[in-house]
């Protein structure tokens, strides 16, 4: 059965006062935004200690302030080959994490990114809706995907997936809604063009973007297919497919001139950058294949058991083939996933697939349940209690726990402490980044593959651009070489009493939603201080 759209009360675009009006007055509406600044509040309030400094945020702020301050020569994203920052297309969001970073301090950027997240859930519980999607399910579904912990994780590390979903899904949105609207002609012309526009901003927002098109694509041909019944072959495809094709492209044209002047000059970068981020970094690309697909879906099932009941329901409703198109673009991004890189923070772009799919199957009406009701709302009831549980609850609850362990005045008193204010040449661990800011250092760290460790090689090519290297436990190795090359020890400084307590190989359920929301315990230093022979402290 197809989804009753006759049901929806969607807004015409012919009478945009009245729409708003009946919106406004919509009591789903406002539920929905009170649900939504309960949750915000909730996880607003953890934001200080939890996550801890984590190095996807500080990435996206350097990234931003490299594209805003294009003579920079340095960066925490250093390209060791070319001996320059990195340089990416997709520049919208780290853009808008380092304003977000200037305009409201280290916290700015999860603010941004928590905003993003609230976008992207109010857009799909739209998006939902003009499928066809009944309110008690699309509001389910909505908060569930706000919840769920592989997005969570995410936005409240400060990365900017949420506002390039809720670009992705606001797209679909409008294909949509001009899919309802057809019969008016140009109008719904003007929504398919805004939509292909849309499109190309998610794709310069962050190149992730680019694994939710298939939904995108799916919403198009379901526009042509109606489009086609309504005004025939010719007009029917030529139309939509010239609108979205030229707001795409003429969006893309315009987002290419601010950094134009450097494409050609830092081609070489942003092929390395992309090559980096599509490659592992421990050399399992490197296995056999069939030994290197079952190693990396076994990964993708271990991060899939932390949103279990979504993904087990839209399992099974891809198995019974009533939304094809929705099914293939699911199957090429798990392809895409399972031969580039397989990480949590990019798994999360198969939630939307996910939901909707979810959505569909719990909207059909079933000859095979009696009861189907009662099993639909057992399913919604999980779905939700699985999703608040560890994100109100648990997450809650160990992000308040021991929480001045993750002080960022810890790190910012041993920053001070060790190489002082001023424009030092300084390489860094990561968490050190907003101090040195603050301190006004240059700071250093290698560009690298996912999992990828620091090689001593890559190391020494750093080396040369700094004055004073901070660096966690160096082997003996990089001690020897460093005092070699007129280096001094200057010791050690400790930000705990006591250190954190090492892994003995039992892992709790506490240990594994500290590390799936990146909450851990003592998770800063210690630090090994060493300074050039001709400097001084």
């Amino acid at each position: 059965m197809q989804p009753r759209m006759a049901s929806i009360q969607v807004l015409n675009p012919r009478l945009p006062q009245s729409g708003l009006r009946r919106l406004l007055a919509d009591r789903f509406c406002w539920v929905w935004l009170f649900a939504i600044a309960i949750v915000s509040f909730i996880i607003a309030s953890t934001l200080e200690y939890a996550p801890f400094l984590f190095v996807d945020e500080l990435m996206n702020v350097d990234l931003g302030r490299v594209i805003l301050n294009p003579e920079t020569d340095w960066s925490i994203a250093w390209m060791t080959e070319t001996g320059t920052p990195v340089f990416l297309l997709s520049y919208i969001g780290p853009v808008l994490q380092e304003v977000s970073y200037k305009l409201l301090g280290e916290l700015g950027p999860r603010y941004s990114a928590l905003l993003g997240a609230l976008a992207a859930a109010t857009v799909m519980v739209g998006w939902l809706r003009v499928r066809g999607v009944t309110k008690v399910i699309a509001f389910a579904l909505g908060l569930a995907f706000l919840l769920d912990p592989l997005f969570v994780q995410a936005y409240t590390t400060g990365r900017v997936d949420g506002w390039a979903m809720a670009l992705c899904l606001l797209s679909c949105f409008l294909l949509r809604y001009a899919t309802i609207n057809l019969k008016s002609g140009s109008t719904s012309t003007w929504f398919v063009l805004i939509s292909g526009a849309i499109a190309a901003v998610a794709a310069f927002t962050w190149i992730s973007a680019l694994l939710l098109f298939p939904l995108i694509l799916s919403e198009l041909i379901i526009l042509l297919k109606k489009s086609i019944t309504l005004f025939g072959i010719r007009k029917g495809i030529a139309v939509p497919t010239l609108s979205f094709t030229l707001g795409c492209l003429a969006t893309c044209i315009l987002l290419l001139v601010p950094i134009a002047p450097r494409l050609f000059a830092l081609f070489e970068n942003i092929v390395k950058a992309i090559s980096i981020n599509l490659n592992q970094g421990d050399n399992t690309n490197q296995q056999h294949y069939f030994m290197y697909f079952f190693s990396q879906s076994i990964e993708l099932l271990r991060i899939l058991k932390f949103t279990p009941f979504v993904f087990i329901t839209a399992l099974i409703a891809a198995i019974s083939l009533r939304e094809i198109s929705h099914v293939l673009g699911l199957a090429l991004i798990c392809f895409i996933l399972l031969h580039t890189v397989v990480y949590t923070s990019r798994v999360q772009y198969l939630l939307p697939y996910f939901i909707v799919l979810t959505s569909g199957f719990l909207q059909q009406d079933s000859q095979f349940f009696k009861r189907w009701t009662v099993l639909k709302l057992g399913i919604l009831s999980l779905i939700i209690l699985w999703a608040v549980s560890l994100t109100l609850v648990a997450r809650t609850s160990v992000a308040f726990t021991a929480r001045e362990e993750r002080d960022r005045n810890l790190v910012n008193h041993a920053a001070l402490a060790m190489v002082g204010t001023g424009s030092h040449k300084v390489y860094v661990p990561y968490e050190l980044y907003y101090a040195g800011r603050s301190a006004g250092w240059n700071m250093y760290r290698a560009y690298l593959s996912f999992n990828a460790t620091l090689s001593l090689e890559v190391l020494l090519k750093i080396l040369p651009h700094v004055d004073y290297a901070i660096i966690e436990q160096p082997s003996k190795e990089l001690e020897v070489v460093l005092m070699r090359d007129g280096w001094r020890d200057k010791g050690s400084i400790s930000l705990y009493e006591s250190p954190a307590e090492p892994f003995n190989g039992v892992t709790t359920n506490d240990m594994r939603i500290r590390n799936l929301y990146h909450i851990n315990r003592k998770p800063y230093g210690p630090y090994r201080l060493f300074v050039r022979e001709n400097k001084s402290l």
